[in-house]
């Protein structure tokens, strides 16, 4: 019996982000054995990912490149299912508005597109008339639209009533037990993972470690990420504080695999406080797998993930004062520290694993396949 075949129009990791781990996650997975899946990959793999989303002549090359390849690839092959994710600037989304155009002229399969973030809506209100209706013009061939928490199916209601939810999932520390040898000791390590930009909330999360490494002489920052070179102002503060505790606040740069295992299950506290939107973070899904409490903040479907007092807290973003207490409180309530870490486990086991992700993915898949 063929297989289905399904394009992925997307990135893969490095560099590595929400969409990229989530399509590597895919490709990886059973997907293949039930579909055959080409991957149409537009990874621009510059280091340097203060590049993304800007206009650069590599940026206008490299997307006239990749529109022609696509209509090649279009022509040569008949695809039932177009697989994008959504970008939410106006010079990606472009690109991305015209890879939808070039698959539903060139293409008669149905067009699924993702939405990992959660500003699309405000993104599109922001723009003028011109680029509104461009929006509009490609999303009306838009077949199923995916987003990763109910609480953001709203805002793809303007354009469809084909709004499937997919949490994201992710296979991290599994099978990993003993978790009392890093949880139970005397010394508190508070860790933060995600790249070093200000909307991450990486500076309120520093000035509050400033603080309680100031009050605590048990307490330990561990920071993990890559930073945005061309923020010479947010790097020289950074650093600057740093520098002033080296005993007491490491970076570690991007971590991955191995590394990135062992610097979760020796945090005692996880703190991503995101002042700009998000979607449904990785990070945080790893540091609940890891069995840390989550100290976050309420953007796009993290409170779906975080429940108030169960396995964490989900703060007003850039409200320092409520991080800092937050914080403080499970600093100095071990038990409930260790309960709030012990549910962040239990949730990610039963909603958040890859398998989860996948067999949702799947299902839709299916569901569109039904209706061609």
């Amino acid at each position: 019996m063929t297989k289905p075949k399904i394009l992925f129009i997307g990135t893969t990791p490095p560099p590595y982000h929400g969409v990229s781990i989530a399509n590597k996650i895919l490709l990886d997975s059973k997907l293949k054995n039930r579909f055959e899946i080409r991957l149409f990959d537009i990874t621009d793999r510059r280091e340097n990912i203060s590049n993304w989303g800007k206009l650069d002549f590599f940026n206008v090359w490299l997307a006239l490149k990749q529109i022609l390849k696509l209509i090649e690839c279009l022509i040569f092959t008949r695809f039932e299912i177009i697989y994008l994710n959504f970008s939410q600037n106006k010079l990606a989304f472009f690109r991305d508005g015209l890879f939808i155009l070039i698959a539903s002229i060139f293409s008669r399969g149905k067009i699924i597109g993702h939405l990992n973030g959660s500003d699309f809506k405000d993104f599109y209100e922001r723009s003028n008339f011109l680029y509104r209706s461009f929006i509009n013009i490609c999303l009306k061939n838009i077949f199923t639209f995916i987003v990763v928490g109910d609480c953001l199916k709203y805002i793809f209601e303007k354009w469809s009533n084909r709004i499937e939810v997919v949490p994201n999932g992710i296979d991290f520390l599994l099978n990993i037990n003993g978790y009392a040898q890093y949880k139970n000791k005397s010394n508190i390590r508070i860790a933060y993972l995600g790249n070093l930009f200000r909307t991450k909330g990486i500076l309120p999360f520093i000035h509050v470690a400033q603080k309680l490494i100031q009050r605590f002489d048990n307490v330990f920052i561990d920071i993990a990420g890559g930073r945005d070179q061309s923020d010479k102002e947010l790097n020289a503060e950074l650093d600057a504080i740093i520098q002033v505790y080296p005993d007491r606040i490491c970076y570690l740069g991007v971590v991955s695999g191995k590394t990135k295992e062992e610097f979760l299950k020796k945090a005692d506290i996880f703190a991503f406080p995101p002042i700009a939107p998000e979607g449904m973070p990785f990070v945080i899904l790893e540091a609940m797998a890891a069995q840390n409490p989550i100290v976050t903040t309420d953007q796009g479907a993290i409170k779906e993930v975080v429940i108030e007092n169960e396995n964490g807290f989900v703060l007003t973003p850039g409200d320092e004062k409520a991080l800092y207490e937050r914080l403080e409180f499970l600093i100095l309530n071990d038990q409930e520290r260790l309960k709030m870490g012990r549910a962040s486990r239990r949730r990610y086991l039963s909603k958040y694993k890859g398998s989860d992700f996948v067999e949702k993915m799947i299902q839709i898949f299916e569901k569109v396949l039904s209706n061609s």
